[in-house]
């Protein structure tokens, strides 16, 4: 779900709805280093921020811009991160439990 527009998009295509098709678009940028799409306002403040990570050393890669961390930037990477990870709440998400179940049948 997108902050600014609550459109719902999938997490790996926020950044590409921030700079893209949202609203909200014109008043956001690109970070050069992390690649997420940052409030004009706010991107300097980003940049100097331990959490703005310089994804351009890993081929592949991109910024999870729910908690920041670094993501493979393939379907699979994608999975593992949001369905592994606590901190996105995915861990008690219905869909994930039931496709866990499945999985443990099969």
């Amino acid at each position: 779900m997108c902050n600014y527009c609550d459109n719902k998009i999938l997490v790996w295509e926020l950044n590409g709805h921030w700079l893209g098709k949202c609203t909200k678009r014109p008043s956001m940028a690109p970070c050069s280093r992390c690649g997420l799409a940052i409030p004009l306002k706010q991107l300097k403040d980003h940049m100097s921020n331990a959490d703005c990570l310089d994804v351009s050393l890993d081929e592949g890669a991109a910024t999870c811009p729910l908690c920041r961390q670094c993501v493979q930037n393939t379907d699979d990477g994608w999975i593992a991160h949001l369905l592994g990870d606590i901190q996105h709440g995915y861990r008690k998400s219905k869909r994930r439990i039931k496709a866990q179940k499945w999985s443990d049948t099969a």
